[in-house]
């Protein structure tokens, strides 16, 4: 199992990058609401998940582990598929999906291309109440943490690896800042 690949972009567009890692050039199918948060020559982590189907290989990547957890959890539900589970990551915040999925918001799910009203049931059925949405004060924890390591020098990719290590939960920016500077600085 591929979980994730670590390189430089060398190209991203709407649904597609190409990462390089040690001179391979490996493309992975993107969904995000936003794909160009990646720039190009700049080193990332990219979480990912491998499918494999008769003679076709398909290999998915995700900004976060929150957006991985939702995709696993998506494509748990009877006639959802990976590209489908994409599909519905690519229409909104993770936050906003888990949401709708937890208040049994089947039109909010209809809305969605490529989701019919079974399909929406099914959702719900399958996934209400298994997952959290992240708490707004995290999120913004986390926001103002990364701003404040950009702004120390330190490179996107670092900081996103650095986020993949931290705790769940900090009560204000000092406390997740400096447990980041200590796992940036390798001590």
């Amino acid at each position: 199992m591929l979980d994730y690949i670590k390189g430089s972009i060398k190209e991203v567009n709407k649904h597609y990058l190409v990462i390089e890692v040690k001179g391979f050039g490996i493309g992975l199918k993107i969904y995000h609401s936003n794909p160009f948060l990646y720039s190009i020559e700049q080193e990332y982590k990219i979480l990912t998940y491998l499918q494999i189907k008769d003679e076709e290989r398909n290999l998915f990547g995700f900004i976060d582990s929150y957006q991985k957890a939702l995709f696993l959890h998506l494509i748990e539900v009877n006639g959802i598929g990976p590209k489908t589970a994409m599909n519905i990551l690519s229409s909104d915040s993770t936050d906003n999906i888990i949401l709708a999925i937890n208040n049994s918001d089947i039109n909010y799910l209809k809305s969605i291309g490529g989701i019919g009203l079974k399909t929406a049931q099914q959702i719900v059925i399958t996934l209400n109440g298994k997952m959290k949405t992240m708490d707004i004060n995290q999120s913004n924890i986390y926001i103002q943490t990364k701003e404040a390591l950009r702004n120390l020098n330190f490179k996107n990719s670092e900081i996103n690896e650095v986020f993949a290590k931290l705790k769940n939960n900090y009560s204000n920016v000092n406390e997740c800042l400096k447990d980041a500077l200590v796992l940036l600085r390798g001590n």
